[in-house]
């Protein structure tokens, strides 16, 4: 709480003195619901989004304890491992987002389509990256936690299974923001559902019944990727389209 004030008292000083080309008056202050509804209706999405990896997290481990305590272990010692590689893609993609947003706003459809395509090689050139460092050293990097052999050797499946996927969830994510730079959230929304909860908690329950159990349940993620990974494609062109079209009939 301490660090909170601080921190709000430090910025306010910056921004009064840094930011003199802006003249907030009290008056500005007043709520706009207009504007405030546009702002929810692409941000409402973006904060369900953030929502569903705690569900995920909870739904798998609540499949996972189902089966093993072990499994429940693994799962959480593979997610400290891939939020290496997945967070330079989050960073990535709130990077595009705004780039996106303000040259759709200026009217530039080709800036548009550049910057989804150069976020889309950067993040797929992170993943794979991530797969291969997982692929020839998960052995040593599971090796850092106290962890039994029969955890270290679970979790070093789950990494060499769930890491199929990588390249189809770093496009996701990177399309999840096109769509939102492009004013329609809930196409992101979806995409989330879709690769987080939708399919893979219901595919890593019903794995989770299946004979070796606990090496098939880790297909549910690459899967989801890729199911989801299909429709973020098809989704991310039809709004394109349809924004792209505005320019033309004007």
């Amino acid at each position: 709480m301490i660090g909170q004030c601080v921190s709000f008292v430090v910025v306010l000083a910056l921004h009064f003195r840094q930011n003199t080309e802006l003249n907030i008056v009290p008056s500005m202050l007043k709520p706009d619901r207009g504007i405030i509804a546009r702002i929810y209706a692409v941000g409402a999405p973006a904060i369900a989004m953030q929502a569903l990896t705690s569900v995920m997290t909870y739904g798998m481990n609540m499949i996972l304890g189902s089966m093993s305590d072990v499994a429940v272990t693994a799962y959480g010692v593979y997610y400290k491992l891939q939020n290496f590689i997945f967070m330079p893609v989050f960073g990535l993609n709130n990077a595009s987002i705004p780039i996106i947003a303000y040259n759709y706003g200026a009217r530039q459809p080709f800036r548009v389509r550049s910057a989804i395509r150069c976020g889309l090689t950067i993040a797929l050139a992170i993943m794979l990256i991530g797969i291969i460092a997982l692929q020839l050293f998960g052995a040593q990097l599971v090796s850092c936690f106290q962890l039994s052999d029969t955890a270290a050797q679970l979790c070093y499946t789950a990494l060499r299974i769930i890491t199929l996927g990588f390249l189809f969830a770093g496009a996701n994510i990177i399309l999840q923001g096109a769509c939102q730079a492009l004013g329609n959230g809930l196409y992101s929304l979806v995409i989330s559902l879709l690769r987080m909860v939708v399919v893979t908690l219901p595919l890593a329950w019903l794995l989770s019944r299946a004979e070796q159990a606990l090496n098939m349940v880790w297909y549910a993620f690459p899967a989801a990727e890729f199911t989801a990974c299909a429709v973020a494609v098809a989704l991310t062109l039809h709004i394109y389209r349809v924004r792209m079209a505005r320019f033309s009939q004007n």
